[in-house]
């Protein structure tokens, strides 16, 4: 017998607790948590993006820097040294442009910038 409680292995919730978890003020509409400060503790590394060069750019949060780097291996890394990796983001758009974005970019320059201010 396969009900939905096997299949997903979650633990059902009484429907206040949903209710109550749904309506938390630390959470956007996806669930997610919007604060910057939340994030910048949250994300020690993300993926920038893809430059049009076919380069990958890669924020480390610890060496507050982006490592570049393609199949071949690492091309160049820029330390930022406590410059906004926004103008990073910007430099590069400049320079190569963009091919695509990484999935946590946003977030990841909002909290950059709430951990540099």
């Amino acid at each position: 017998m396969n009900t939905e409680r096997e299949s997903n292995d979650l633990p059902l919730l009484p429907e206040e607790d949903r209710k109550k978890k749904s309506e938390s003020p630390n959470r956007s509409e996806s669930g997610l948590r919007a604060d910057p400060g939340f994030l910048a503790k949250q994300i020690n590394s993300a993926k920038v993006g893809i430059d049009e060069d076919g380069f990958h750019h890669h924020y480390w949060q610890r060496a507050d820097a982006v490592v570049v780097y393609n199949e071949d291996g690492v091309d160049h890394v820029e330390y930022l040294d406590g410059e906004l990796l926004s103008n990073w983001v910007e430099y590069v758009d400049v320079k190569r442009g963009w091919e695509q974005e990484g999935t946590f970019l946003r977030p990841l320059v909002s909290a950059d910038k709430w951990r540099k201010q």
